[in-house]
């Protein structure tokens, strides 16, 4: 089966380039009724398109901090202090 690239780069050389189903098939080395199905389609073929997304993280995966307080007093400006 042809991945996304793989069909858009037929389809490009075909329309765009003018290239014959003969000359893509020895470029690319695939067959030319592979050819002829990649130019007759309108999309790529299903489940070549995305990659799932994972959905389940476990705590602390994506993003991790740390809060703490500091014990001294921080200078504002303005000869002011003040606690974290």
């Amino acid at each position: 089966m042809l991945g996304v690239e793989q069909w858009a780069e037929i389809r490009r050389l075909h329309f765009v380039g003018g290239l014959s189903i003969r000359e893509i098939a020895r470029r690319s080395g695939r067959g030319r009724k592979t050819i002829r199905r990649a130019l007759r389609s309108s999309q790529p073929a299903r489940g070549q398109a995305a990659v799932p997304a994972q959905t389940d993280y476990r705590p602390g995966e994506l993003c991790r901090f740390d809060l703490w307080e500091p014990s001294s007093e921080i200078p504002v400006g303005r000869g002011q202090t003040r606690r974290g």
